[in-house]
């Protein structure tokens, strides 16, 4: 196919997602680098001028930017019957003002849509917004009263103004916990199950569109409870229908810069018909993706262009929230992880289905959400990579011959750096090749260990559903005995020849993880033990040091995780209490630590303050918690100094 046209890269950024040859144009962005390059400029071209001052892409009706000193507010014209009070901020359509209502006495917010945006179709179509959203009368969705021309023909938009902040704030401010979470994304729920129950999707929910209003302390009950406000909780409110769709026609409502939603939030069948219409399931992902946000403080696709995250979300499965945070709850993540489904007829069926689920969470009850095993991810991946597959089953075999050389590789690995002690001349050429060989073996085999694991599995499965098959039953007990052998003889050597270095260290807890990830608990948690013994040693350089502390830390915390799975709470509360006391970080000097040091650093400290006895601990409790919040604000703060430093 031939590079896309300025005209055609345009068109693209306008598109909706019935547009024809949009699965085309989209197909050839994700492949042409050079396309991608200029849609990118394009679409910093084309995004909407932010002029407030302090104003930024999440603003909302709801929320506000205070006017600068000594400027009085000022509406771009006459208004009869409103009073402006201050300006809030610029969206994509015009200017929004708070302004008094003379006539009813109420404070609103008034969206100004400049003349250079009308259209001939422009005003209709507005219009058509208004009455919608006016139509959808919820308690969590923004009320919109009017839609008017001024008496000099500027159309305007009168709508429900909510004093707070959006879920986005609160999410950088700091991240809320699993309960505020839960209850501010049952509301969310319940209010997009109520749109699409009158035939409206959403089409660009995010947390900039969701406002929550404070609730005070003696409210809580229709409220979000939330240590961390100062207020009772908080009130959900969905904002900016500007790319609401009815259902029943395919109609679109407004014209939009940015036609096909925002990339962080985009479902699969958005940028790709091949996984389905867009509809209902469309709103689940991106609650779905709202919700890992609030777990895990970051989207679960992030990319420097608009292609790279088009591409991630078609070829790319959601990382796994608790390898983020796993403090926590399976549930919670296997409910996000359904709703994050690449096929729309996998995710739950109704926005009402995934309120009852988190309900049903709530409560403590099953849940209808279960977790996807090794298994199925590997179906699911082969039904979309179905030539990749058929390459790699012609080459499992020799993968599974190669493993099982990786105990002898190991062994090699420490003769070759005794041979280097000894003969100095040939230390670093001896050195290198044991690297290379050890990672060779170590891919190898780790690769290979897997196959055995899915082989393995797919035995089980076929004598659960046929038994008494003697032979199947025989090999199934020759891969299962197999493969703990080979996990054993691994990591026994692994860890002969890993204490020296921190980096070594780091990669055999990443090997101990694995092996839990295939069943193998009970050959990585005497690995995880010894781990924690080996980093309560100092280590020489400032980067070993750095690891020493952070393979501390993170198999402390694991190990209580499966502690805590154990209803051995007591046991995992003694562990973080003794990893909190042996790992410190000096936080006067966190300039010095890296980002992922401070994280695990912010994770054991969650961990802990989750099990802690506050009775016998009460002021431990608190310092850990006043740790963690400076370890998230130090967190945050270097992500938004990331997002804006200049390229290169």
């Amino acid at each position: 196919m031939k590079c896309l046209t300025a005209e055609e890269l345009i068109e693209l950024l306008n598109a909706d997602d019935h547009a024809p040859g949009l699965d085309r144009a989209i197909s050839h962005l994700v492949d042409c680098h050079q396309c991608a390059d200029r849609y990118d400029s394009l679409a910093q071209i084309h995004a909407p001028t932010l002029v407030a001052a302090g104003w930024s892409s999440d603003a909302n009706p709801g929320t506000s930017v205070p006017q600068a000193a000594g400027v009085a507010p000022a509406f771009p014209w006459d208004l009869p019957n409103f009073q402006v009070i201050r300006r809030l901020g610029q969206g994509g359509m015009g200017e929004v003002y708070l302004c008094q209502d003379l006539e009813l006495n109420r404070p609103v917010a008034v969206k100004a849509i400049p003349l250079s945006r009308i259209r001939p179709e422009f005003l209709a179509r507005q219009r058509r917004e208004a009455n919608l959203q006016a139509s959808l009368n919820h308690p969590n969705i923004i009320s919109v009263y009017a839609f008017d021309v001024s008496p000099t023909a500027h159309p305007y938009i009168v709508m429900e103004y909510v004093e707070g902040i959006t879920l986005s704030e609160l999410i950088r401010k700091q991240l809320p916990t699993s309960r505020t979470t839960l209850q501010i994304m049952l509301q969310v729920a319940r209010a997009v199950a109520f749109s699409h129950a009158h035939q409206v999707l959403h089409r660009d929910l995010k947390p900039s569109n969701i406002l929550l209003k404070p609730v005070p302390q003696a409210n809580t009950a229709i409220a979000v409870r939330d240590r961390e406000a100062n207020s009772g909780g908080w009130f959900a409110k969905i904002a900016d229908f500007g790319l609401a769709r009815l259902m029943t026609t395919g109609q679109r409502l407004t014209a939009s810069a940015g036609g096909i939603g925002t990339p962080a939030y985009l479902a699969p069948e958005s940028v790709n018909k091949a996984f389905g219409p867009v509809g209902v399931g469309t709103d689940i992902y991106a609650l779905g993706v709202i919700l890992y946000e609030c777990l895990t403080g970051r989207p679960p696709f992030l990319a420097e262009s608009v292609a790279e995250s088009i591409r991630m979300i078609q070829e790319h499965e959601p990382p796994a929230p608790r390898h983020v945070n796993p403090a926590i709850p399976h549930d919670l993540e296997a409910i996000c992880l359904k709703c994050m489904e690449k096929e729309p007829q996998r995710r739950y069926q109704t926005a009402a289905a995934l309120a009852d689920d988190l309900e049903r969470f709530q409560m403590g009850l099953p849940i209808l959400a279960r977790p996807i095993g090794q298994v199925g991810k590997t179906m699911r991946w082969c039904s979309r990579n179905r030539r990749l597959t058929a390459a790699l089953a012609t080459s499992a075999l020799s993968l599974i011959l190669l493993g099982l050389g990786g105990g002898w590789f190991a062994w090699q690995q420490n003769t070759l750096r005794r041979a280097a002690d000894e003969q100095a001349a040939e230390a670093r050429r001896a050195q290198a090749a044991a690297q290379r060989y050890s990672d060779l073996a170590r891919n190898n085999f780790m690769a290979s260990l897997q196959q055995i694991h899915v082989m393995d599995r797919e035995l089980r499965d076929i004598l659960r559903k046929k038994p008494h098959q003697p032979e199947i039953e025989q090999a199934q007990r020759l891969l299962e005995s197999q493969k703990q052998a080979l996990a054993d003889t691994y990591l026994s050597q692994s860890m002969k020849s890993g204490e020296s270095r921190g980096f070594e260290l780091d990669r055999i807890f990443k090997d101990a993880r694995t092996m839990d990830d295939i069943g193998l608990r009970a050959s990585a948690m005497p690995v995880l033990e010894q781990l924690v013994k080996i980093a309560e040693k100092p280590m020489p350089s400032l980067r070993d040091e750095q690891f020493r502390l952070s393979v501390g830390m993170k198999s402390s915390t694991m190990l209580a995780i499966w502690l805590d799975e154990q209803c051995q709470r007591g046991e995992a509360s003694s562990l973080l209490r003794q990893a909190w006391h042996q790992w410190p970080l000096d936080l006067g000097n966190a300039h010095m630590y890296p980002d992922a040091l401070l994280l695990d650093r912010a994770i054991l400290d969650g961990l802990y303050l989750s099990m802690i006895d506050t009775r016998v601990l009460a002021d431990e409790a608190k310092s850990v918690e006043q740790e963690m919040t400076i370890l998230n604000q130090l967190i945050q703060h270097r992500a938004i100094a990331k997002k804006t430093e200049p390229p290169g």
